[in-house]
């Protein structure tokens, strides 16, 4: 028959065995849970950039549409580099032509006696 030391010594190694299954339990869980989590996180993460990026979208690019439709509309409206040389070349030749002008006028004059 069993005396109460021997019953104590079961209970003992009972709660020690009982403590450690709770105890893997308990880790397993954690575990599992962790891993949830951590999915459960990354989705919400992704999630949460998709709307972000969506959000920025439609914000931003309006705003860059109009700012290129702006530059381009400068763009049509500006001079180009080719033509610029060529009205400049263009006006530097009539200055030239206006001077040579004013000096054969001014001699014309004197010669004429018209001051």
């Amino acid at each position: 028959m069993l005396d109460e030391k021997d019953i104590q010594v079961i209970s003992q190694l009972l709660n020690q065995q009982l403590s450690q299954q709770l105890s893997q339990q308990k880790k397993e869980i954690m575990e599992e849970l962790r891993g949830e989590m951590d999915t459960r996180f990354a989705q919400q993460k992704k999630d949460i950039m998709h709307e972000v990026n969506l959000l920025m979208e439609s914000y931003f690019d309006p705003k860059f549409n109009a700012l290129a439709d702006g530059l381009e509309l400068l763009k049509e409206k500006c001079v180009s580099r080719e033509d610029l040389e060529e009205t400049t070349d263009r006006i530097d030749v009539l200055e030239a032509v206006v001077k040579v002008h004013s000096r054969e006028i001014e001699k014309l004059k004197k010669s004429n006696h018209i001051a």
